[in-house]
């Protein structure tokens, strides 16, 4: 591999994958939390980081992701998630159904769009590792909503959530069980990640956002540059490698 470089791959055919990747955004949100806000600037980062229950796949239907397993009951106003074991978070805390309980219910409280899709009900601790919610009306939809980035419903450990109170989350609250992890946030300039090396990927072969997510660049840093013309030049250059939102007539350069 060259410089800077790392190798993988099979049959072969090796893979390169950079130890850094600089990302140029085109927004900075307001916030990291992930359930206040629908954002696309907070979701785009926050992927990284946190998981829900459940994941899209490349179609775009929801797949098992901290979950192994679910069930309904016929009229599907009673729903039970039967969670991943030894799934850790990135305070070295493993997910338990505290953790998933406290996550979605703080996530219905918060977010107005989930709580008109699951407009009755909270989730309830079974035991360690499963988790039932109980509706007063039919939700036939409830694993979509639960895998939609539009409203995330991402699982932190539930130690976080009741320090937080009321308050949203500041940056070192913000805990997942995603690929990487935060390690700083400079307001006005950029966010770096760093990889989670103890990150518990589910069996599946990667599909959409869906499956196994393990990183392989041991570093992102995220500037932003609200310019287009900056971001641009920057990825010309080779100062970004990603850069987003550029303008239509400049993607033949």
């Amino acid at each position: 591999s060259s410089s800077g470089s790392s190798s993988a791959g099979s049959s072969g055919e090796a893979a390169n994958y950079k130890d850094t990747l600089n990302v140029a955004y085109n927004a900075q949100p307001a916030t990291f939390d992930p359930h206040v806000t629908g954002a696309t600037a907070t979701r785009e980062v926050d992927r990284n980081v946190f998981e829900g229950l459940f994941e899209e796949d490349a179609d775009g239907n929801p797949q098992p992701q901290l979950c192994e397993s679910y069930e309904s009951n016929d009229d599907k106003t009673e729903w039970t998630f039967k969670l991943r074991e030894g799934v850790m978070f990135q305070n070295g805390e493993e997910m338990k159904a505290k953790d998933v309980v406290a996550s979605l219910n703080r996530w219905l409280d918060k977010n107005a769009i989930a709580r008109k899709s699951i407009p009755t009900g909270y989730f309830e601790e079974v035991d360690d590792y499963n988790v039932k919610i109980s509706l007063d009306q039919p939700c036939l939809l409830l694993p979509y909503v639960l895998s939609n980035y539009a409203q995330f419903p991402a699982i932190l450990p539930a130690s976080v959530i009741e320090a937080a109170g009321d308050e949203n989350l500041g940056v070192d609250q913000l805990i997942g069980t995603g690929p990487y992890k935060f390690k700083e946030w400079v307001v006005d300039s950029h966010v770096t990640l760093e990889k989670f090396d103890d990150y518990q990927p589910c069996s599946s072969e990667k599909s959409g956002a869906w499956g196994d997510r393990t990183a392989q660049t041991d570093t992102i840093n995220i500037y932003f540059v609200t310019d287009t013309t900056t971001r641009l030049n920057g990825l010309e250059s080779g100062e970004y490698d990603i850069a987003y939102s550029i303008a239509f007539t400049d993607y033949s350069k």
